[in-house]
């Protein structure tokens, strides 16, 4: 049987767009454990946003506070990163990460729940074997029953242009319904 409700993250702009264009932002749902203002502001202005402790930045920022690794990018950071150093930055990845997919699946009740981004790029399969049974654990209703992460690197050109062309699709189909 085909899947009829899925959830898609990505640490990018998403297809939901609300009212005034911030519709599905979980990225922007305060983060109230840990409100560390050296990570730096989110461009809303706040300090808590959950984006903000996930942003690439701040993954760079941490572990040259945090683990003392100064790079320019996250594929030169976990280039450079020692076993132990990979291991504290996907314990500081982890909690924030959890929190946004029981968020979203509480919200969206998905089937499938699909996760992705350069952020988590080196803990694919660790997310996909050891998240799903935390999310079961933690979410209203075990949801979801399904979780797919999916890396960038198996991602061709069309996958920005298929995004593109289903945005601009909704937008045209909602677009035609007036008040």
């Amino acid at each position: 049987m085909p899947l009829k409700y899925f959830l898609f993250l990505h640490d990018s702009h998403g297809f939901l767009q609300g009212a005034r264009g911030f519709a599905g932002e979980i990225g922007h749902i305060p983060w109230h454990g840990s409100q560390n203002a050296s990570w730096g502001k989110c461009f809303c202005g706040r300090y808590d946003c959950l984006e903000t402790y996930l942003s690439p930045e701040t993954v760079l920022k941490f572990a040259a506070h945090e683990l003392g690794i100064v790079q320019p990018g996250l594929p030169e950071l976990y280039a450079a990163a020692t076993p132990y150093q990979m291991q504290k930055i996907y314990e500081y990845l982890i909690s924030f990460i959890k929190f946004a997919c029981v968020v979203a699946a509480n919200i969206f009740d998905p089937e499938m729940l699909i996760l992705g981004g350069k952020v988590i790029e080196p803990w694919i399969k660790r997310f996909e074997k050891e998240l799903l049974p935390e999310l079961r654990r933690t979410t209203w209703h075990n949801s979801p029953k399904k979780l797919k992460c999916y890396s960038m690197q198996n991602c061709s050109s069309a996958y920005g242009s298929a995004l593109k062309a289903a945005a601009e699709a909704v937008t045209a189909i909602v677009g035609s319904y007036t008040e």
